[in-house]
């Protein structure tokens, strides 16, 4: 695979998921700042580690537009990647989001392995199997959070960081 740059895998992974989920409406925002070539060898574990967040986002975010907005940075030799999805106003509670975010960090955690033999449903254990063995070499990390937007506006933004990975 050839060297490329942020809004190609951008571009590629919501393309994937929208031919996965062809009813799927969505249409967020899409932001890439800074530039830099990226090392070709991890196209494709990105392009799989972006897609089961994205597919999260369409199968258990808001029915409209359940994905809001992707921002790609790249800043010295971190490059930065946050999908933010909307949760349905009926899933909107804060207390159940949190105590979501925190089990879904404690799968991250796990190493390959036995994690990868189970699958929960969210494809959280593939998720850290790319982390912690695909994309190992480029010290992953992945930050989860709820944001309140107010007026039934609730975004679960999940960030993906690498560092050098030229």
């Amino acid at each position: 695979m050839p060297d490329f740059e942020m809004q190609s895998i951008i571009d590629t992974s919501l393309e994937v998921v929208r031919r996965s989920h062809v009813t799927a409406n969505y249409n967020p925002s899409i932001s890439v700042t800074g530039s830099r070539i990226l090392s070709g060898s991890l196209f494709t574990h990105l392009v799989d580690a972006l897609f089961q967040i994205l597919e999260n986002a369409v199968i258990y975010g808001d029915r409209v537009n359940p994905i809001d907005s992707m921002t790609g940075s790249v800043e010295g030799d971190v490059t930065e990647i946050v999908i933010s999805n909307r949760v349905p106003p009926e899933k909107a509670d804060r207390q159940a989001l949190e105590g979501l975010t925190l089990e879904l960090k404690e799968r991250l955690r796990e190493k390959a392995g036995p994690a990868v033999q189970r699958e929960s449903g969210t494809g959280f254990y593939k998720l850290a199997k790319l982390l912690h063995v695909d994309l190992s070499h480029a010290s992953p990390e992945i930050r989860i959070e709820v944001e309140n937007r107010g007026l039934d506006v609730v975004l679960f933004n999940v960030c993906l960081r690498l560092r050098s990975v030229e």
